[in-house]
């Protein structure tokens, strides 16, 4: 028989993370597409964005796999303050739809919606980033770094390449960048 761990288990987290699929269906599509509810994609992304902006920081580099969503499922979701994480997915959705739209955002739309830039953009706002304008600035030097081909690690990986996984080596090269746009970001902020 298979062990107690390989059946799927309901917990308060799952109905949370199934409203806050229905909550940004509309981010969802443009970021997964269409299908984003087959296979659960879209409640795989937003479990992964969840333990990701909790569980990563620049003192606490993990990776985010399936055990760090099993933990997140198992975890009591009266001891985390969930209605952060709501009201942050609600502004994430607004803020990248209201980017699509905004002539004075000088970034293509599959910028804007690159299910990495929005990962990483969650991330941000969890961690300081608090108006538009701030995110407006933070995917702009967000979208600066991710082009910049000198944002590697020790063993060469670039910031693209960070971008394209959740793992500690990924995310040790994320944290030497996302932090230093949030300060950046609200450390402007401050001086106007």
């Amino acid at each position: 028989f298979p062990s107690h761990d390989t059946f799927a288990f309901d917990s308060p987290w799952a109905g949370y993370v199934r409203q806050r699929s229905k909550d940004i269906a509309n981010l969802l599509i443009s970021i997964i597409g269409q299908n984003y509810k087959f296979r659960l994609k879209g409640d795989e992304w937003i479990a992964d964005a969840i333990c990701f902006a909790q569980n990563v920081s620049p003192d606490n580099i993990t990776g985010v796999g399936q055990s760090t969503k099993d933990a997140l499922y198992r975890s009591d979701i009266d001891a985390v303050n969930s209605e952060k994480y709501l009201d942050k997915f609600l502004q994430l959705a607004d803020f990248v739809n209201a980017m699509i739209v905004d002539e004075d955002v000088e970034l293509e739309d599959k910028v804007l919606v690159r299910p990495s830039a929005v990962m990483n953009l969650f991330w941000m706002l969890c961690n300081g980033i608090e108006t538009y304008e701030q995110a407006v600035e933070a995917v702009i030097l967000h979208e600066k770094a991710y082009k910049d081909t000198s944002i590697v690690n020790d063993e060469g990986n670039n910031y693209v390449w960070a971008c394209g996984g959740l793992g500690a080596k990924n995310n040790e090269l994320r944290m030497q960048v996302l932090p230093k746009i949030v300060e950046k970001v609200t450390q402007s902020a401050l001086v106007s």
